[in-house]
């Protein structure tokens, strides 16, 4: 659906002399793009971002840098961190005191997120699939909530 927010992770050359000429209108719809959260490091000169937005909005992302010739990959990775097969946590790795407070509201937005598509089924298959003790915090506290008495 559209209008439903998904996990992107968008990834290209920063580096590259396409990036570098963007022009300032694109810039600008770039940085106006409806996205709920996000977060982006740097490795091997490659930029990569996670981006938690709607499919319409990462068409118009996408468009803009295929219109400026940035070769890129975007992969919708909502299912996989939905049922805990993509471990994102490894972001964490790249916190400076520049993106350290961006990372803490990336990983709340996530979490409620994830939360708020889990069912039972998904939870079981988890376990099924990886065992009981690879249940995340959100996993748990969305038995809690659920499921305790």
């Amino acid at each position: 659906m559209l209008n439903t927010l998904s996990v992107y992770k968008i990834s290209f050359k920063k580096t590259s002399a396409s990036y570098n000429s963007i022009s300032d209108l694109d810039q600008d719809r770039i940085g106006n793009l409806d996205i709920e959260s996000s977060f982006n490091y740097e490795k091997d000169d490659l930029f990569h971002c996670y981006v938690l937005t709607t499919e319409i909005e990462i068409k118009k992302y996408q468009k803009i840098l295929n219109t400026n010739g940035i070769t890129h990959t975007f992969d919708n990775v909502s299912d996989l961190i939905i049922r805990n097969e993509y471990d994102i946590s490894f972001i964490k790795d790249y916190l400076d005191d520049e993106n350290f407070f961006i990372y803490e509201i990336f990983l709340e937005d996530l979490e409620k997120w994830i939360y708020n598509r889990l069912d039972i089924d998904i939870i079981l298959d988890i376990i099924s699939s990886k065992g009981i003790n690879s249940l995340r915090a959100v996993d748990k506290q969305f038995l809690k909530d659920k499921y305790e008495s």
